[in-house]
């Protein structure tokens, strides 16, 4: 039937997860984005969400994903997005809310240095991220303050706002360090869509778009290995005219 359909395909797609984070560590990439589950998302069917919402609990709360934290290279898995609005969602919702919690502190607690940092998407809206950013900075600042016109003027101020928006799903201080996400280098969107549906809206200014007809599930090694071969061909000037670019530890990936 078609919700035993629409199961197998999504825990298809955790397995998938999983294979890509281990296999782009392997390659040296330390900072990854996945787009699991957006603000707009919230429109489907009851059904559909509890069957999304269930599957990503099981996942996130798996000893799989548990295990391959504290290994050679490590892992740490952090929540981006409104995790603490998914508690007034119903049961189901506020279960993955605490299981990402959970895993994020169990995932920094074990993970060594220089691991590599996993964000997961969930209840994720890039435009809702930037007016959270506004707001935290208006009450940090104070509503009227000379100091809220000039932070909203200066990119790397409001930048930085935007990283703490939602931060580690409520674990601000204690995962401070993953704030300092670089933006990412590239953006894999799969399964044949040609739009960024709300993701990381600020962050993708100078990211390279690189679309795929292949569906998630289905996007295995060597559909990385040929995008990350068209991001290699790709000249990247930032505005201004050819600069060489220095191999280094701090590639960055979504997936949307």
């Amino acid at each position: 039937n078609s919700r035993a359909s629409n199961n197998a395909a999504y825990n298809r797609g955790a397995r998938r997860t999983l294979s890509t984070v281990l296999y782009l560590r392997s390659l040296g990439v330390r900072h990854v984005t996945l787009y699991a589950f957006s603000t707009e998302n919230w429109t489907r069917s009851g059904a559909e969400i509890d069957l999304i919402l269930s599957v990503m609990t099981e996942f996130v709360g798996s000893s799989m994903i548990r295990n391959h934290c504290g290994t050679e290279g490590g892992i740490i898995f952090t929540p981006l997005g409104d995790i603490a609005g998914m508690r007034s969602r119903g049961d189901t919702a506020c279960r993955l809310a605490n299981t990402l919690e959970e895993l994020r502190d169990y995932s920094m607690a074990v993970a060594p240095d220089g691991a590599t940092v996993v964000r997961l998407a969930v209840n994720y809206g890039g435009r809702a991220e930037i007016v959270q950013a506004a707001r935290r900075v208006a009450e940090e600042f104070g509503w009227g303050s000379p100091r809220v016109k000039a932070a909203v003027e200066d990119e790397e101020t409001f930048g930085r706002a935007i990283a703490a928006a939602w931060g580690g799903g409520g674990g601000e201080g204690k995962d401070k360090n993953l704030l300092g996400s670089p933006p990412p280098d590239l953006l894999i969107r799969t399964g044949g869509e040609r739009r960024l549906s709300n993701f990381l809206l600020w962050d993708l200014a100078y990211t390279e778009l690189y679309f795929s007809d292949v569906l998630w599930p289905d996007f295995d090694e060597r559909c990385i290995d040929e995008a990350l071969g068209w991001y290699r061909d790709r000249d990247r000037r930032y505005g201004g005219r050819k600069i060489v670019l220095e191999k280094d530890d701090n590639r960055s990936i979504s997936k949307s």
